[in-house]
């Protein structure tokens, strides 16, 4: 008999492109893998906190992963001292508790083979504009990628 893992993983709204790509990549992963995944999909900030809660009171998840959002956890002490696994958390922040890792990705270097990749397909011809938009999180203006 083997053991199979159980993760669940609450996720920042998927109807954004990049928490999609990232949930499906998730889930890749964890089929490649023989992982069990169940993904909680959250749409606004007040129902990141229900959706932690019921993936902590789950006895058959093995980690927790909180991706793309912020959560605090103080109000539920008692919960949290019980918690025997660990919660990984992705671009977002855990208050109450210390995350069993933090993942951080590399924008940049994400921005960069974007940019990369779309030079490569129109053959260095044309132009290229980068839009920034509202986010969290500081990204740095590519400039200019030129042939």
């Amino acid at each position: 008999m083997t053991n199979t893992i159980h993760l669940a993983c609450v996720l920042n709204d998927p109807r954004q492109t990049y928490w999609a790509r990232c949930g499906q990549g998730l889930q890749d992963q964890a089929r490649d893998d023989g992982i069990e995944l169940t993904i909680h999909p959250v749409y606004s900030f007040a129902e990141v906190q229900p959706a932690i809660l019921d993936c902590l009171r789950d006895p058959r998840v093995d980690a927790r992963i909180l991706a793309g959002t912020d959560c605090s956890l103080t109000e539920s002490v008692a919960l949290v001292s019980a918690l025997r696994t660990p919660i990984i958390v992705c671009s977002g922040e855990l208050v109450g508790m210390q995350p069993a890792c933090d993942v951080i990705p590399d924008l940049r270097r994400a921005a960069t083979l974007a940019a990369s990749y779309l030079v490569e397909r129109r053959h260095g011809q044309g132009k290229i504009v980068h839009i920034q938009g509202v986010s969290q999180t500081s990204v740095e203006a590519l400039g200019k990628h030129e042939r």
